[in-house]
């Protein structure tokens, strides 16, 4: 009797393992929608390159890069199929907006390198999920959701 009850602990325990996993992956199981939009600042289309992230108390984060009329497509783990749920919003330049020419990076007086802060028209507040106050909500299927920075 001892040797059944061991045997079904351990069938159990196996079996609440594979129903747990969610996919060999790991990839999120639950519903998803797909979002695009456009982030306008002033009610026009944002002009520069950014990138726009969505992130969620629950821990996702998806992402998607401003073309030069501000549109975007958000994507998770390489995939359009966001976790709904709601988000806070980020609104950064995107990386490698400052100068490439190794001359800009150098004080003309001193020679020293010095630290150059790329130009944006990206408000810094907009750039921290906690600090742009924009919130918005991932639902089931396609949407198109629009940023007003």
């Amino acid at each position: 009797m001892q040797h059944r009850l061991i045997h079904l602990a351990v069938y159990t325990a196996i079996l609440g393992m594979m129903i747990g996993c969610g996919g060999d992956d790991g990839s999120y199981q639950g519903a998803t929608g797909t979002v695009s939009g456009v982030v306008k600042i002033d009610g026009k289309p944002l002009t520069e390159k950014a990138t726009v992230t969505f992130f969620s108390k629950e821990g996702f984060a998806a992402t998607g890069q401003t073309d030069s009329s501000g549109k975007f497509t958000l994507k998770y783990k390489q995939s359009s199929d966001i976790p709904v749920g709601k988000y806070a919003v980020a609104v950064m330049p995107a990386a490698g907006a400052a100068s490439s020419d190794p001359k800009d990076f150098m004080d003309k007086e001193s020679g020293e390198t010095k630290v150059v802060e790329a130009k944006s028209a990206i408000p810094k507040k907009m750039q921290s999920p906690g600090g742009s106050g924009i919130t918005k909500e991932v639902k089931e299927g396609e949407q198109t959701i629009d940023i007003e920075i």
